[in-house]
């Protein structure tokens, strides 16, 4: 398996499956890293505290975070099974959605991407190569590696060719297919309306119901008076 991830902690977004694969199942996991992780200075509080310097701020972060960041990615790898770790060490620069300017090369060196990626496909002769689900509202530097990673499954020569396999997280999904949250009403916790069922399991029609007297007050408790 080659997974083709952006930043130096991506692996840690499905770790039971890769531990699965290589513990369970016995087989191989290779990392293909495509940032150096420096962006991450956004957001390196704890960071800051434990290694004792202000990873917040943007100079010092950029310069430190590479190296902190892969060091704490192989010392995970290392639990989780990884055989080779790849880095391609293109800028982790900032957040946006936009992946032209990295496809295109203006952003991130794409001959050099590409030609690593075609070596690395070459020289082993994997089954699958694991890339993120793009997309539209997704982070650039997630869309542009499965992108790159698809491009070059076509160039790839191999009579036998790996299956992709794009993973997703629940922030995949768009807000109106998220589960409607309850709400108080008159200081009575509610659930949302959603129908109801006859006997011979035809639906009715749906009505909020005060769930301190319904099925649906499970983990929702009245306010205290």
């Amino acid at each position: 398996v080659l997974v083709v991830n952006a930043h130096p902690d991506d692996e840690t977004s499905f770790p039971i499956t890769l531990y699965n694969i290589t513990h369970e199942l016995k087989g191989t996991v290779d990392l293909a890293l495509i940032t150096d992780g420096q962006g991450g200075f956004n957001g390196s509080e704890l960071g800051s505290v434990y290694y004792k310097l202000n990873l917040t701020d943007s100079t010092i972060g950029r310069a430190e975070l590479p190296r902190i960041r892969k060091k704490e990615m192989m010392e995970a790898g290392d639990i989780m099974g990884f055989r080779n770790y790849y880095f391609f060490d293109q800028r982790d620069d900032y957040y946006n959605l936009n992946p032209v300017p990295y496809v295109i090369g203006q952003n991130w060196d794409v001959p050099f991407f590409e030609k690593k990626l075609d070596q690395i496909l070459a020289a082993q002769p994997y089954d699958f190569v694991i890339t993120m689900l793009p997309y539209s509202v997704q982070h650039v530097h997630h869309k542009t590696p499965s992108i790159m990673a698809l491009r070059a499954l076509t160039r790839n020569k191999r009579k036998q060719q790996p299956l992709i396999l794009q993973r997703t997280t629940n922030k995949t999904k768009s807000a109106e297919h998220a589960p409607p949250r309850r709400r108080r009403v008159d200081g009575r916790c509610r659930a949302p309306a959603r129908p109801s069922r006859t006997e011979d399991g035809s639906r009715t029609p749906c009505r909020d119901r005060d769930t301190r007297s319904s099925s649906h007050s499970r983990g929702c408790m009245p306010r205290p008076s």
